[in-house]
């Protein structure tokens, strides 16, 4: 079993989405996070999710003894997101991603939704993890 730890915020309809990638973050790979912040359309951003998504799943619901021993050696521990979480966060990341796109704001969104990621990523750093515990 991969070790997991509780990263979402309360009251935070897409903090399971945040935590995902801000999972990725502390594993140094960021590119999800770029492709996101860097979005001008939903389509872009669909994609980077589902393929964040896709490797979550590989990395921390399926995981190989492979990948949990990267885990291990990088000291990153995977967000505690139960499934029907985070479905319900996609589903609310998407209704708003989508309402922001028909009334302008949607840069502005994504990006916010990069910054609140990158700030969460210390969580899943297995150092502060522990002393959050």
């Amino acid at each position: 079993m991969v070790e997991r730890l509780r990263g979402g915020m309360m009251g935070d309809p897409i903090g399971p989405v945040k935590d995902v990638l801000a999972f990725f973050a502390a594993m140094r790979n960021y590119g999800y996070l770029d492709i996101i912040g860097n979005a001008l359309e939903e389509v872009t951003v669909l994609e980077a999710l589902g393929n964040a998504l896709r490797d979550f799943r590989s990395t921390c619901i399926d995981a190989s003894a492979e990948t949990k021993a990267r885990l291990a050696r990088e000291k990153v521990v995977c967000p505690n997101v139960k499934p029907e979480e985070l479905e319900n966060a996609v589903n609310a990341f998407i209704a708003i991603m989508k309402k922001r796109a028909e009334n302008g704001t949607l840069v502005n969104f994504l990006r916010e939704v990069y910054v609140e990621s990158l700030a969460r990523a210390g969580r899943f750093k297995l150092q502060e993890a522990q002393a959050r515990a």
